[in-house]
């Protein structure tokens, strides 16, 4: 196999268990999983990786490179964390005219990849970039998003 990140041919080791667990195949070399570091457990927020030199340019690929099929490189790390999940996911959406520049959804596809259910329960109305923004504006964002239809969230939990 061809690493998708670092485009050095590796071994992909496969076992019957695998195969019957339904395991997703490696799609990176091992030294460029080593690139990336598990986040530390946290009250606040949950993350599977840190934000490192290794993550920014992955992002930086997948997003704004349209790198598609890099949604797989994390799909087993998203799966173990996601599958057991009783909330309902929610995948958080792109503006309309931000989807048409970036020609896919970043967080759609790597739930899909995954193999991860979510609901698509909620419409972005503002377009402006959370990027060019401080975080104290960030923070003070209000009604960014509204439910789409008539959808009933009481009594519901979502992630």
């Amino acid at each position: 196999m061809i690493c998708l990140l670092c485009d050095r041919p590796f071994q992909a080791s496969s076992s019957w268990y695998d195969v019957v667990l339904c395991k997703f195949p490696p799609v990176i070399c091992e030294r460029c999983r080593e690139s990336f570091e598990a986040a530390e457990p946290n009250d606040d927020v949950e993350a599977l990786f840190t934000y490192n030199d290794a993550m920014k340019h992955y992002i930086e690929r997948y997003k704004f490179g349209k790198d598609v099929a890099l949604a797989e490189v994390f799909r087993s790390d998203i799966y173990e964390a996601l599958r057991n999940r009783r909330e309902t996911i929610v995948a958080v959406p792109l503006h309309r005219e931000r989807l048409h520049e970036r020609t896919f959804s970043q967080v759609h596809c790597l739930l899909e990849a995954a193999h991860i259910p979510y609901a698509n329960i909620l419409k972005k109305v503002v377009h402006d970039q959370q990027s060019k923004k401080t975080l104290a504006e960030r923070q003070n964002n209000k009604n960014r998003f509204l439910l789409q239809g008539e959808i009933c969230i009481q009594g519901q939990e979502f992630i």
